[in-house]
């Protein structure tokens, strides 16, 4: 201990240390406010009195303390910066400790010529709730897509893996599977990037045709059932896209990759995937072994398509909403198709209905999420035909070096043929 501090506590007994963002001070006083938020509600022409209880009062804690020292003038000034400080702060309290607080009101910090080598100060805190762990949405939908795939093979092996399935069944069942890959196989040759999208798609396919070929069994089953909901995986990692290495080999992908994978990569591979699930619903099966093997296929591919959509970088409010609603419309038609399966084995789909429910509640927080930070498409009418720079400095004018990639934007939203022409009709501009 300091000769200062034990002159200090020979002067001051009564003085207590404490700390507010590190600047120590002393303290003789300090009050709590504690209670109810309660809301009295008074009735005319009754003696009756309402009191909603609104919870606990955190109120505030109101410090009166001392700033001594040779160095007190110093030592305040960092005070006063700690109190102008934003968000919330560690208060070292006399009594209670460290205490996480937010500046409640506006602090006084006094001198006076009476009292050298000492500042007073009066400041009042309000408790600041603990730090919420935000979890990552993005996080949650890869959790959600995980647990359909690992569900949506249930139909398969509990209906197809049946220890007696009859030889007919189980052929309905392998025709069922080779619709479904001659659908992906078409898909995949009507896109941009039709030969990137055969490569990827070969291996996958081959599975499946190896599955179909095997005599009937639970060891077939699972072998289709994981065939199956694994087909569409290569597409949705093609139309993400891998990142690039830092150090790899300087031979340049292939064009059609690039067209696939790049800029429109997710919105094409996503499109593609909802077409799919509609499609694969649409295969006729008239026997249960059928409906098991449509379900799976398409709750697999609909998982993919969730997990391509939570990648796309979405322009505005208007896009996310369209990708959310198509997403939960290929939702909707895999439930309903799981409704069917389960008049044939209600304990198949069990845990699939859960699955997709929870990928529903992941991708809609996921989308939400980003709709609320997205910009909105609105309509502009321009009074009479006039170059697109005007607009743009008319919507981005504020910001100058956002008013070239304005002009842009609007070129290519409205597929302007000369930027240096638009005509007197309404116009889509991205504000």
């Amino acid at each position: 201990m300091s000769l200062l501090d034990t002159a200090l506590s020979a002067l001051s007994p009564g003085l207590l240390p404490g700390a507010w963002r590190g600047v120590p001070f002393h303290v003789p006083d300090i009050r709590h406010e504690a209670g109810r938020r309660t809301i009295r509600t008074l009735f005319p022409g009754l003696d009756d009195v309402a009191i909603d209880d609104l919870g606990v009062h955190r109120g505030v804690i109101e410090i009166v303390g001392l700033v001594i020292g040779d160095d007190y003038v110093a030592r305040a000034e960092a005070l006063r910066v700690a109190c102008e400080t934003p968000g919330p702060g560690i208060l070292l309290h006399p009594w209670l400790g460290e205490m996480r607080v937010v500046i409640a009101e506006a602090a006084s910090i006094s001198f006076s010529s009476r009292e050298l080598r000492v500042a007073r100060f009066r400041v009042g805190f309000f408790p600041a709730p603990e730090p919420s762990i935000v979890a990552s949405t993005l996080a949650a939908v890869m959790t959600a897509v995980s647990g359909l795939l690992a569900t949506a093979s249930a139909p398969i092996t509990a209906v197809v893996g049946a220890a007696m399935l009859p030889v007919a069944l189980w052929s309905a069942a392998r025709g069922v599977a080779r619709q479904i890959t001659t659908l992906v196989s078409a898909a995949a040759g009507r896109q941009r990037g039709a030969a990137a999208l055969s490569a990827v798609l070969e291996r996958p396919l081959v599975a499946v045709d190896d599955a179909v070929r095997a005599p009937a069994g639970r060891d077939s089953a699972a072998a289709l059932a994981a065939a199956l909901t694994g087909l569409t995986v290569p597409v949705a990692t093609l139309a993400i896209g891998a990142p690039a290495a830092a150090i790899g080999s300087a031979v340049a992908a292939p064009a059609e990759t690039e067209m696939f994978g790049a800029g429109a990569g997710a919105r094409t591979g996503a499109g593609m995937l909802l077409d799919l699930v509609a499609e694969v619903l649409g295969v006729e099966a008239d026997m249960a072994a059928e409906r098991a093997v449509r379900l799976a296929a398409a709750a697999g591919i609909v998982a993919q398509a969730a997990r391509v959509i939570a990648a796309i970088d979405h322009e505005s409010r208007q896009e996310a909403t369209r990708w959310r609603s198509r997403l939960f419309a290929a939702l909707d038609r895999v439930e309903a198709d799981a409704v069917t399966v389960a008049a044939d084995d209600p304990q198949a789909v069990v845990g699939l209905g859960a699955a997709l429910a929870a990928l529903r509640a992941a991708a809609a927080r996921d989308i939400n999420e980003a709709i609320g930070r997205l910009p909105t498409v609105v309509i502009l009418t321009p009074p009479a035909p006039l170059s697109a720079w005007l607009v743009a400095d008319h919507v981005a004018g504020d910001e100058l070096a956002a008013v070239v990639p304005m002009l842009i934007d609007v070129t290519r939203r409205n597929r302007l043929r000369h930027p240096g022409l638009v005509p007197a009709a309404p116009i889509e501009v991205l504000a």
